[in-house]
């Protein structure tokens, strides 16, 4: 057996977990769900899923926001241990260079989490505000446009701040 059963469940998990919630947590609200030609998309209705939508968009928006910070703050610490260990061994407080790959990464991950805040929260505030002041079509295609420059955001932060990733992107539109 190359590959041992640890890693399959935690990937099988790790994909299928956050799908099973998602499902989950939309389900009841299949019955309130209409096309909206203006913008061409599915969404729930304004009224029929009031205060259950509300609640949905809001925890939905404070669990992704919360799970990546999470992580982040994870990745960081253990960078951190790593960073310190190496120093311990290497019988020296740190190097510059080491220390300015950890406070890049860390750079990084703020970006990554800020890029996350400022494309979904625009959304999140429509949705929640709704009711109080109703965006126009054109606000909400916008909003709901900019959750998806999360997605195409990523590579380019990572492009933008890793020298491997800007290496690897330039030899590949290059051709070095």
């Amino acid at each position: 057996q190359a590959l041992s059963s640890k890693p399959a469940l935690t990937f099988t998990l790790g994909v299928g977990l956050p799908w099973l919630v998602a499902i989950t947590c939309v389900a009841p609200f299949w019955g309130v769900m209409e096309f909206l030609p203006d913008v061409c998309t599915c969404t729930f209705h304004r009224t029929l899923g009031r205060p259950y939508t509300t609640i949905l968009h809001g925890t939905t928006f404070g669990l992704g926001l919360a799970t990546i910070a999470i992580f982040y703050l994870l990745i960081h610490r253990k960078l951190g241990k790593v960073s310190r260990a190496l120093s311990v061994h290497q019988g020296r407080r740190g190097s510059r260079r080491k220390d300015g790959n950890f406070r890049r990464v860390t750079t990084m991950c703020l970006a990554m989490f800020l890029a996350y805040l400022g494309c979904y929260l625009p959304f999140c505030l429509v949705h929640l505000l709704g009711k109080i002041a109703p965006a126009s079509p054109l606000v909400q295609t916008a909003v709901g446009n900019l959750t998806w420059l999360s997605t195409c955001l990523n590579p380019l932060l990572y492009a933008g701040m890793n020298p491997q990733f800007r290496r690897a992107y330039r030899d590949l539109f290059c051709g070095r």
